[in-house]
């Protein structure tokens, strides 16, 4: 195992401790809007930055990369789950502009300017509570997974002590430096992101081309994106694999319908509540699609 790695995921774990004690001490001490909202005077790039940040996750990219191992270019409708986020274009249109404008900084108080204070409002908001809670549970247990496999490659310990450590780190920025920490942090890591993308990409299109995927390294449709069947050549265990195509259709009306249920989770919503204006939440959703394409 080759020290330089230790040393450089060592010093990222300081760096951004450090970070977020800095931005503590600087921004999140003023009030409860300013720690949880970055006092809304965070322009909306930075919105947009930090919001394609939170979704360029470890698990998701080796979950995206496996599909493309196993099913070759058809991976690509995979990222229909989720990753081609079609429901940010209602927000761009509209729901960005009306979840700013009811000044609320909260998915709770949001649902109770959206449904009232009635029987039916209440019920909205105990649906909205109970759901977050398992989505969380779900992506934490899904986030930690991966990563104590990703970073366990590469330090000296279990996956479950990697993952724990790195958990301790986020929580301890996180929780110092409160939204302002996040947002700035999203920002510099989305400079390692980008800067890792361009290198692998740069060596991947100069390694695999297309002779590369000739019948010796790949099965013949590995560069087929519209195929006759949705699972050609697939590994022993990956036969259900043939409703691909089924579960594309359906995770596209899941996107739309989710569009319309806007904000339906807190980390995504708190980028509008955070904007300066109601066009500047539209310009979040917008640089986002952008960003994220």
């Amino acid at each position: 195992m080759p020290h330089i790695d230790v040393a450089i995921i060592c010093l990222y774990f300081v760096f951004v401790t450090v970070v977020g004690i800095y931005i503590s001490r600087r921004m999140a001490s003023h009030s409860a809007e300013d720690y949880f909202l970055g006092g809304r005077s965070l322009p909306w790039y930075l919105l947009a930055i930090s919001g394609v940040a939170a979704y360029v996750d470890i698990s998701g990219t080796m979950l995206q990369s496996s599909f493309f191992y196993m099913i070759g270019v058809k991976g690509y409708w995979v990222a229909y789950r989720g990753a081609v986020a079609l429901s940010l274009a209602f927000l761009m249109i509209f729901m960005a502009k009306w979840m700013r404008r009811s000044e609320v900084m909260t998915i709770a108080e949001w649902m109770q300017f959206r449904f009232g204070r009635g029987r039916q409002g209440e019920m909205a908001r105990l649906l909205c509570a109970v759901s977050t809670l398992v989505m969380a549970i779900v992506f934490v247990g899904y986030f930690f997974i991966g990563t104590g496999k990703f970073l366990s490659l590469y330090l000296p310990m279990s996956p479950t002590m990697c993952a724990l450590l790195f958990f301790t780190v986020v929580t301890i920025y996180t929780s110092l430096g409160g939204f302002n920490s996040v947002v700035y942090l999203d920002l510099i890591q989305s400079g390692f992101v980008l800067t890792a993308m361009g290198y692998v990409g740069y060596k991947a299109m100069t390694i695999a081309t297309p002779v590369y995927y000739s019948a010796v390294n790949a099965p013949s449709d590995w560069l087929t994106l519209f195929p006759t069947t949705w699972a050609v050549h697939m590994p022993a265990g990956y036969e259900n694999m043939q409703f691909l195509g089924v579960l594309v259709i359906f995770w596209m009306i899941s996107m739309v319908l989710q569009g319309f249920a806007q904000p339906y989770d807190a980390w995504t919503s708190q980028r509008y509540f955070a904007s300066k204006d109601q066009r500047e939440g539209a310009m979040v959703a917008a640089t986002w699609i952008f960003l994220l394409s």
